[in-house]
């Protein structure tokens, strides 16, 4: 009786996957970042931080927090589950047309 091959994914696509995630939260910190007022990494951490903590935010950094908070960040959110969309859509049509990329 031949050998039954289990569908785990290789230790080679865990690696593969996990920094194709890291290089997806970093694209999207660099998006809100980014712009015609552009903002720190040490006032990106602590606008973030601020959700799970009790600390208040030092009022120069309330302008950024704004920015960020209403602007930078759903639009980096809306184009990442635009581009998982449309990674989807592309793997179903494959699948349909039985394209073996």
């Amino acid at each position: 009786m031949p050998a039954r091959q289990e569908n785990r994914p290789r230790a080679s696509h865990r690696w593969k996957t996990a920094a194709m995630v890291v290089l997806l939260l970093l694209s999207v910190a660099a998006a809100c970042m980014v712009g015609s007022e552009s903002i720190s990494w040490d006032s990106f951490i602590k606008i973030l931080s601020r959700h799970f903590s009790a600390n208040a935010l030092p009022e120069s950094l309330e302008g950024p927090r704004v920015i960020l908070e209403q602007l930078r960040l759903p639009r980096a959110c809306v184009a990442v589950c635009a581009g998982a969309a449309l990674a989807l859509a592309g793997c179903a049509l494959q699948g349909i047309f039985r394209n073996p990329l």
